[in-house]
């Protein structure tokens, strides 16, 4: 998780050019480019709000 802060960090902080970024897996690191980690990253922040917002209508 503290790579994954670090990463969205750096990035955010190198502008909009085309970056490429490594995430450590549960094997060897891949690596993907910037708009395709930001667009993982929003899919998975709406993955986390819905699955918030199911445990709270419970």
């Amino acid at each position: 998780m503290l790579l994954l802060c670090l990463s969205i960090l750096l990035i955010s902080m190198t502008g909009c050019s085309t970056r490429y970024v490594a995430i450590e897996t549960a094997g060897p690191d891949i690596t993907v480019k910037k708009s395709e980690f930001d667009r993982l990253h929003a899919d998975n922040e709406a993955l986390l709000n819905a699955l918030s917002e199911c445990r709270n209508a419970r």
